[in-house]
């Protein structure tokens, strides 16, 4: 498998590369003895194994080690071949107490390509639809077909999840039936949304990976911007189809660009496990707070956020920092003069966006943005060069 990335840079010489296991439910117990990574620039026990949580400091579906590489500078693409084995010994269980029996080995290429190392440039990236476009060239597709193929060796062996049992099921009656229910039962309407929400997002990944004809859901969009160091990148889109939750996220391990605009989310939980993403758009949706948005933090590649357009500030009680410990409550800013912030209550805000490496932010249209606020936010984020569609500069 040949992965282009976003890698973090040390020092300019050396690329991370997050390598990612996902599992089907929370487990515990992943580190360098259950898990054996064979390649040649880190010994096994080297490698530090991280829960991408905003919950639990112990277990997680999604597990994270960053793998080194060294940055070429001849502009060759070399190869590295990585081998890795699973569940050989024990140690990983899930959160039930079952330990994990299925013991696999795989193996894949890391190319590094000298484009992708390299930081973001002057241009700003714009999401407006002209800028997308649904045909793929066979470039594009090249990558696509050999995860197509990955995930129709999986169904193989996992029967549960095969295609054939997808096939078997009238997903359009699914939807209908909790579209039924949420009207039958309004008292219960959210955990129906939330159902719906989840199988639509399935339907509409399907469709993406088997490429199939009869899909009037245009999923799979390329960002197409010469002047872009994002141009070409894959873009899945799943805006304006009344998503109250989202999931399917081993699907969604490889995407660089997401479009979540014009949604009803109010939580992002679980996106954490796209190390990938480096484009997000979540206006017009329904955030409350930047509690909500956490799993942001956990995301080392991030450098492109839309929040324009959502609830952020506007109710006086957030309810989502009682249901988690979270930093942004136990943590007293450091560096921000009190003259900057006047009496106002914005020390969360200025942690929360501390812990992100921004180069552009839409924050417009949320009752806690006015100009001070925007201030505050350029002296957080020291690599931001657009706010709200202006340049910073």
């Amino acid at each position: 498998m040949i992965l282009s990335f976003d890698g973090r840079l040390d020092g300019w010489m050396v690329v991370y590369f997050p390598f990612i296991l996902y599992f089907s439910e929370n487990v515990e117990g992943v580190n360098s003895s259950s898990v054996n990574i064979k390649y040649m620039f880190m010994k096994n026990e080297d490698i530090s194994w991280k829960p991408l949580s905003t919950t639990d400091a112990r277990c997680a579906k999604a597990w994270v080690a960053y793998l080194k590489f060294p940055k070429e500078n001849d502009g060759s693409l070399i190869a590295y071949p990585v081998e890795v084995t699973v569940g050989h010994s024990q140690g990983i269980m899930s959160y039930s107490r079952s330990n994990y029996n299925f013991p696999s080995r795989f193996a894949f290429t890391v190319r590094i390509d000298e484009a992708d190392c390299k930081e973001v440039g002057n241009e700003e990236f714009v999401w407006l639809d002209d800028r997308f476009s649904d045909e793929a060239t066979l470039e594009d597709l090249n990558p696509m077909l050999s995860f197509d193929r990955l995930l129709i060796a999986h169904d193989a062996t996992m029967s549960y999840n095969s295609s054939s049992a997808y096939e078997k099921v009238n997903i359009v009656e699914v939807l209908k039936l909790f579209t039924d229910l949420m009207k039958l039962d309004p008292s219960h309407s959210r955990y129906y949304q939330d159902q719906h929400s989840l199988v639509a997002i399935e339907q509409a990944l399907l469709e993406l990976f088997s490429f199939r004809e009869y899909s009037n859901m245009k999923v799979c969009l390329y960002y197409r911007d010469s002047n872009s160091r994002y141009q070409d990148s894959l873009c899945v889109g799943l805006n304006n189809l009344s998503l109250s939750r989202i999931g399917s996220f081993e699907y969604l391990l490889w995407v660089r660009v997401l479009d979540l605009k014009y949604n009803e989310l109010q939580s992002i939980e679980g996106l954490e496990a796209l190390q990938l993403l480096s484009c997000l758009n979540l206006n017009h949706n329904r955030f409350r707070s930047l509690t909500a948005l956490e799993p942001l933090r956990l995301l080392m590649s991030l450098r492109v956020l839309d929040i324009s357009y959502n609830e952020i500030g506007l109710h006086s009680i957030d309810t989502t920092r009682y249901l988690y410990s979270s930093l942004l409550s136990d943590t007293i800013v450091n560096n921000c003069e009190k003259a900057d912030i006047e009496g106002t209550d914005w020390s969360e805000a200025v942690l929360f966006f501390k812990g992100l490496q921004l180069i552009q932010l839409d924050i417009e249209g949320n009752a806690l943005s006015n100009e001070k606020f925007r201030v505050l936010l350029v002296k957080s984020l020291p690599k931001l060069k657009f706010l709200d569609g202006d340049d910073v500069k």
